[in-house]
């Protein structure tokens, strides 16, 4: 099989948790291609696996086998420095909790990514004003997270999620918090901008409607993602 141009590849990545002195097989052998500007939604019971499966393709928990590429890049194989690197330049992550620095007001939050991977100039703050007026947010530069709704939350932390231009954005349940309007909105804004700045999503929601906007359907179960029929 030919793999290039392909921006995420999984290859049978298992993981296993110890729960009553037992081993708990959630991921038996995973698979899962996203190319180049894609969108994948991953629906699933809970505790199927799914938070555990974005976290492993992030590079926040490892696999027991099997391995993840990100744009030719074998994550398995990096050292803690170089995994930081490429995570903070190539992923994006939006969480159902939002995870804003209480300390930071809104730019600070936005700018945060490119601080960690130390850039910090003009083109970063312009760059944080633009998604920030993308997602309706414009005006609240200097709001604390404290200040903000819901909704707004979420929408600073898709903001931050693309703040250094990722190939790859994982969204684990951002709607999860928020009211059916407001979480209609921010769908909306995920789709759009990740259209818009070509990056892949995958996404992990337990809502149909959200999930069928994707361009495939996949299904988490006994540990095996499976396709979802249109």
């Amino acid at each position: 099989m030919n793999d290039f141009g392909k921006e995420l590849q999984v290859r049978q990545v298992t993981k296993s948790f110890v729960s009553g002195g037992q081993p708990i097989e959630v991921l038996k052998g995973v698979d899962l291609t996203v190319e180049s500007g894609a969108s994948v939604s991953i629906r699933g019971e809970s505790g199927s696996g799914k938070t555990t499966l974005l976290n492993i393709i992030a590079g926040l928990e490892t696999a027991d086998s099997g391995t993840v590429s990100l744009n030719g890049l074998r994550i398995e194989s990096l050292s803690e420095s170089k995994l930081a690197l490429v995570r903070g330049k190539e992923v994006g992550m939006v969480f159902q909790a939002y995870h804003l620095i209480p300390e930071l007001d809104v730019a600070e939050n936005v700018l945060l990514p490119a601080r960690i991977v130390g850039l910090m100039g003009r083109p970063q703050r312009d760059r944080a004003l633009e998604l920030l007026k993308k997602v309706g947010l414009g005006d609240r530069l200097h709001s604390s997270p404290s200040q903000l709704s819901g909704g707004e939350k979420q929408r600073v932390a898709l903001a931050r999620a693309l703040m250094n231009r990722p190939a790859l954005i994982l969204a684990d349940e951002p709607t999860g918090n928020l009211d059916e309007k407001t979480a209609k909105g921010v769908i909306g804004l995920i789709f759009d901008i990740c259209r818009d700045e070509n990056s892949s999503l995958v996404m992990v929601t337990h809502n149909p409607n959200f999930a069928a906007k994707t361009d495939r359907q996949l299904l988490l179960h006994n540990g095996l993602l499976t396709n979802i029929v249109k």
